[in-house]
């Protein structure tokens, strides 16, 4: 006897609201299963068949998730459906079922993995769709231009859509869109019309090795605040009047990444800036510092001179990360503007000097200096009253300044592989955290 048989013969079972049916022998459910299961808001499906009448058994389900469903044509009339999920199946954009669902309500369409679909489906009856998600849609290879007609898409996800080549120009109708996915596609450019896109908050296209460029549009987005399109085969960024980004390689990071033109200067909602193994980047554009929601900027492995003093102007920033940049020699004094930096990373034997500044880091809980040559710490340290962690692990620091006794905040301090041989007096009980 099937579990769901023995469900409805129990008393109540008109209250159940969520079940998860598991078939994996192809078992077929028909009316006489579900016919006290009237309340069903969510029901979960594997391996199984339904030979049932949707708009009888299912008008209050909210949510239907239904792994490998096979190509034969049901009668989807969900009237209050919200979230439908078809992963793995088999269907194609000839299924008959396309034509039959009745779902005036869903939100959310989730088609990863349907390895058969060629073309998504007229969007056009999905008008309240915010989510759609075409991911590992291996045979994908176009989306259909009725997705405008879905004037409140939120998220679209095309990644590892390995067939598919380009988007449609209707794209530029989803005034609403927030999200696109294009990692692993196959997708040689990205519309111009993605300059329309005016609440665009993310795109991602990485390990696109078609991607060639990216047009000038792309500046116009405004609310634009994570762009990643590392390891895509990018030759140019698009310009405005003139280049706004020199070229991108093959090579797993932008390593012949040259110049990050001023224009960078209008992404004010940018949030993190990712610059790391750009080996051939020698300075940053005083125009960073117009970035005035940045929180994250990573120089790791890069090979800037000088980080630009405009820096300061970078009220919310909390991370500064410049990990092995062996031609970074100082810190401007600038730094000590950042009232928002919890974690500062200089790992590595170019910086020679920190500036006195640095004591004004009020926030500053995490400082990294392992490897430095910095042999001397300005006694300014010791006003980082918030400083959790400090590591001095292989350094040329040969004392440690008395001040540093008055961090009453630190956890953490690693003087491993340093030269020092003597603490300053004013340490009482360094001993509970010195590694």
């Amino acid at each position: 006897m099937l579990m769901i048989d023995l469900i409805y013969k129990i008393q109540g079972t008109e209250r159940i609201q969520a079940i998860h049916l598991n078939a994996y022998d192809g078992q077929t459910y028909t009316n006489e299963h579900f016919k006290n299961l009237q309340s069903l808001r969510f029901l979960r499906l594997r391996g199984a068949a339904l030979s049932v009448d949707f708009n009888k058994w299912f008008s209050k389900l909210r949510w239907l998730r239904w792994f490998g469903l096979s190509c034969s044509a049901i009668n989807l009339h969900l009237p209050k459906l919200v979230v439908l999920e078809l992963p793995d199946s088999k269907i194609t954009e000839h299924w008959g079922g396309w034509s039959s669902i009745k779902a005036k309500r869903l939100k959310v369409l989730d088609l990863a993995n349907c390895d058969y679909i060629r073309s998504t489906p007229n969007l056009s009856v999905f008008k309240e769709l915010e989510i759609l998600i075409l991911r590992s849609c291996s045979r994908l290879e176009q989306v259909h231009p009725s997705i405008g007609e879905v004037k409140g898409l939120i998220s679209l996800d095309l990644s590892s859509c390995e067939s598919l080549k380009e988007l449609p120009k209707e794209v530029e109708k989803l005034e609403e869109l927030k999200e696109l996915l294009l990692d692993h596609s196959s997708v040689t450019k990205i519309p111009v019309s993605i300059g329309s896109l005016s609440n665009l908050e993310k795109i991602s296209a990485i390990h696109c090795s078609s991607l060639r460029e990216i047009p000038s549009s792309i500046w116009n987005l405004q609310n634009l605040r994570h762009m990643n399109f590392c390891s895509s085969a990018i030759e140019k960024f698009g310009t405005l009047k003139e280049p706004h980004l020199s070229a991108f390689t093959k090579s797993k990071y932008c390593d012949k990444l040259e110049q990050v033109h001023p224009s960078i200067g209008i992404l004010k909602g940018l949030i993190s800036l990712d610059l790391r193994f750009c080996k051939s980047l020698k300075e940053l554009p005083k125009e960073v510092g117009e970035l005035e929601e940045l929180k994250e900027l990573i120089l790791d492995h890069a090979s800037i001179i000088k980080i630009p003093m405009s820096i300061s102007s970078l009220r919310k920033l909390e991370k500064l990360s410049a990990k092995r940049c062996s031609s970074l020699r100082e810190i401007p004094n600038s730094i000590g503007d950042l009232q928002s930096l919890q974690h500062l990373d200089l790992t590595g034997p170019a910086i020679e000097r920190l500036p006195s500044s640095i004591g004004d880091l009020q926030s500053l809980q995490h400082l990294n200096l392992s490897g430095s040559t910095i042999e001397r710490l300005p006694s300014s340290i010791g006003d980082l009253q918030s400083l959790q962690h400090l590591d001095l692990t292989d350094s040329a620091i040969k004392r440690l300044p008395s001040s540093i006794g008055d961090l009453q905040s630190l956890q953490h301090l690693d003087l491993s592989g340093s030269t020092i041989k003597r603490l300053p007096s004013s340490i009482v009980v360094m001993d509970r955290f010195i590694t």
